[in-house]
């Protein structure tokens, strides 16, 4: 323990633990995607709140952490590779102590993670990875163990040892398949939490911080579990959890009963985590921990007129050393490329009407056609959502105006580095494939108005399936929960099957397209149990994009993939962006209600199903 001589301190010290997670490259507060500010987000306006939260308690009293997923998600991701990468320089600049890993840190392959890591300023931690061919230089630590000196309100500063874990999804494996599949193999979250917390006070740390990219998820996770936060509160001898990757704003004090505090701040630097520890020393016994309480600090909130105002300045300095990288991200993004006839946006995903999805879908069946061997198998595309509001926020939808079509349009059309796969499917895995995708949805009751979106499910794993036409019924319950669970056997939400208007038999044979994501297991679908995959040449879906859409004119006049069966009595409501008011009219086959306005800068449209 960290003793040192002197009279026993019967008074209260404060240990405060800051933490970032899942920035995706949101570091300044501007949307690349619009070329316009954006106040919601940003890492430039979580360093004031930093600041502040450092200078209430004393810099010596504070550490700070980020939770990974930081390196891929806005424009700003493309750096060169000689280049200083800006994260790098804000953690620098910001006095990081640590950072961990995502699952989306590794999208472009473990060399090029291990070239930005080399540049980290602090330790980079990843503990439930463990290789068994380890990129050259490999920078990541297993864990590490921090010495600090703490104040105590007599003044008297004394060594505190913090030590500091750091576990991710196991599914990681499977979703960079390609690239980490063959080389390394991972504990599950749990487990690697017990040995780690045994590891570190073995080794003399005072303190025990786990950094846990991973959601709230069950009281008792099993070793494959993807979200497993709220079973680490239960383990004996952590002090405090910094959790991420569901992207949930949430705090929990811990102690009250026993278990730690946790803190999950959000997505793309909309919070910041804040976890107080309380500590007394002892001379026989050390630090001891005797209380704890944990809060979000949000860097924005809504206005009286229910927009979205800052409540957190950018800050000047971290602005500064950004400049030069922002500015050749917008030159760059400002490219124009090619044309569109129609604006592409995705404010009704939740409704059948995407045409930005539907843009992306035909650009990779075209791809297909020229390059897919198929086996005379008809050929369809699996696209989700690629920015649905939500979590994110009321802006975070693809809004496209027609016009020109611009490197910026076309990074918004598809945000992540994936590369494009092909399986085959059954009519029957096809189904299946639909019902787990229909689990966006809540089951509605008729003569009552419903939120038509289940909160709780992720709009990233709501494939629509375009090729084919069919039916969601959403007076059925759904067939799967969102680990893929049969929860609901018999339930049959998707009506009316249709390829090329015949009906999709059990039997039938089909070539879909996907992502690696998906066709590695991303989003518990049951259909990869059994799907058979096709060799295809690894290529990124945004160069695709890139060099399809370059030099043309875009315009879809493909009919919609599917509708909402009629419920008689039914009326649903759909949340959402308040800019969707500008495309009303691609609602023209829905009896819409009044538009209302929602909290955070959203809007609800009633809808008669």
């Amino acid at each position: 323990m960290g003793q040192l001589p002197g009279p026993e301190d019967k008074g209260v010290s404060t240990l405060r633990i800051l933490g970032t997670t899942d920035l995706h490259m949101h570091l300044s507060s501007h949307d690349f995607f619009r070329d316009t500010a954006e106040p919601a987000v940003g890492l430039t306006r979580v360093a004031s709140l930093i600041r502040a939260a450092r200078a209430e308690v004393g810099a010596t009293n504070c550490l700070l952490f980020d939770n990974g997923d930081g390196l891929q998600g806005t424009p700003m991701e493309e750096v060169p590779e000689e280049s200083a990468h800006p994260l790098m320089q804000c953690f620098q600049a910001l006095g990081y102590d640590a950072i961990g890993l995502g699952n989306h840190d590794f999208d472009f392959g473990p060399e090029t993670l291990a070239r930005v890591l080399d540049q980290a300023p602090c330790p980079v931690i990843c503990s439930n990875l463990i290789w068994e061919d380890s990129p050259t230089g490999w920078p990541a630590k297993a864990m590490t163990l921090l010495e600090r000196w703490i104040a105590g309100p007599d003044g008297t500063a004394r060594k505190m040892r913090v030590g500091v874990f750091s576990v991710l999804p196991p599914q990681t494996l499977k979703w960079n398949g390609q690239s980490l599949g063959h080389r390394a193999r991972m504990a599950g979250i749990v487990d690697c939490a017990m040995q780690s917390i045994a590891v570190l006070r073995k080794r003399g740390a005072d303190i025990v911080i786990a950094l846990a990219h991973s959601g709230l998820g069950p009281e008792l996770a099993e070793p494959d579990t993807e979200n497993a936060a709220r079973a680490l509160t239960r383990l004996q001898g952590l002090d405090a959890i910094i959790a991420g990757h569901s992207h949930l704003p949430f705090a929990h004090h811990g102690r009250a009963d026993q278990a730690v505090p946790l803190v999950l701040p959000g997505f793309a630097g909309s919070h910041l985590g804040v976890i107080d520890l309380e500590l007394r020393w002892d001379n026989a016994a050390g630090w001891q921990v005797t209380g704890s309480t944990a809060a979000l600090r949000a860097i924005s909130g809504p206005s009286e007129s229910g927009a979205q105002r800052s409540l957190a300045p950018e800050d000047a300095a971290l602005t500064a050393i950004l400049s030069p990288a922002i500015s050749t991200t917008q030159a760059r993004m400002e490219e124009s490329v090619g044309h569109t006839d129609i604006a592409l946006h995705s404010y009704f995903s939740g409704l059948g009407c995407d045409p930005a999805a539907q843009v992306v879908a035909d650009v990779l069946s075209g791809w297909a056609s020229d390059h897919l061997q198929t086996r005379g198998l008809p050929v369809l595309c699996a696209v989700a959502p690629s920015k649905s509001g939500g979590r994110a926020g009321p802006g975070y939808y693809t809004d496209i105006p027609k016009g020109p079509l611009k490197r910026r349009h076309i990074a918004d059309l598809y945000l992540y580095p994936n590369t494009l796969r092909a399986v085959e499917v059954r009519g029957s895995e096809l189904v299946d494939w639909l019902e787990m995708s229909a689990g966006w949805f809540q089951q509605i009751v008729p003569g009552r108005e419903t939120p038509v979106l289940d909160p709780h499910r992720a709009a990233h794993n709501f494939d629509v399936i375009y090729g084919l036409n069919y039916q969601i019924d959403l007076s059925a319950p759904a067939r799967f929960d969102d680990a893929g669970r049969r929860v609901a056997p018999d339930a049959r939400r998707i009506r009316a099957l249709k390829f090329a208007g015949q009906n999709v038999s059990p039997d039938s044979r089909f070539v879909v397209l996907t992502n690696n994501y998906r066709a590695m297991g991303g989003g518990s679908f049951p259909v990869w149990k059994h799907a058979r995959p096709l060799e295809i040449a690894p290529v990124l879906i945004r160069d695709i994009l890139k060099e399809r859409l370059r030099d043309v004119s875009v315009t879809t006049s493909n009919p919609r993939a599917w509708r909402f069966a009629p419920i008689p009595d039914a009326r649903v409501v759909l949340r959402t962006g308040a800019a969707a008011k500008h495309h009303l009219d691609d609602l023209h086959h829905f009896e819409l209600g009044d538009i209302r306005p929602a909290t955070g800068g959203f809007i609800d449209l009633p809808i008669r199903l």
